[in-house]
């Protein structure tokens, strides 16, 4: 008889910590908001000029990029923060260069890894094929917006062997 009596206070300790979880959250939840909350935007194979247009002649080697992605960006004062996550499907670790880019921005000026006025940082995939990484930087004065590109460079030549973007820009 002494093992039900334990299962029973073992359920009720489990239960108390679920309403006390589930009304921590409630009270919380009317906290006041960021000012302007976090924004998610996707990520998906598109090369981009640095003035955020698609590139119509871009050639993908293989055909079809197996990846996908996600920004989920926070802006504070004149900083903006990015969570991007990756999902690959290439078998193995590779490594990625991730660019978070100001617009609006010429499509003469250059906008790869450590263009002035970019922040860049790496984002390595594991096994899965799965990688993240935070991007955090000044957005320059009069920039409406930022953007996201995620290449793998190549190390015969200066395009990219495999490239995504964010789907929009993500209004500041």
């Amino acid at each position: 008889m002494v093992q039900p009596m334990r299962g029973v206070k073992r359920a009720g300790t489990f239960v108390a910590a679920i309403t006390f979880a589930a009304s921590f959250g409630a009270a919380s939840a009317g906290a006041a908001p960021e000012p302007s909350g976090p924004t998610r935007v996707p990520i998906n194979a598109y090369l981009r000029n640095c003035d955020f247009s698609k590139v119509q002649n871009a050639v993908q080697i293989p055909l079809t990029f197996n990846g996908r992605g996600t920004a989920t960006v926070r802006k504070s004062g004149s900083s903006v923060v990015a969570d991007i996550e990756m999902v690959i499907a290439i078998g193995s670790p590779q490594h990625y260069d991730v660019v978070m880019i100001p617009a609006p921005r010429a499509s003469s000026n250059p906008c790869g890894p450590g263009a002035p006025g970019t922040t860049t940082v790496g984002l390595d995939t594991n096994e899965g094929g799965i990688g993240s990484a935070t991007i955090s930087g000044t957005v320059p004065s009069g920039s409406t917006g930022v953007w996201f590109s995620v290449s793998r460079p190549s190390p015969n030549n200066q395009a990219p062997v495999e490239y995504y973007s964010s789907e929009f820009v993500v209004p500041l």
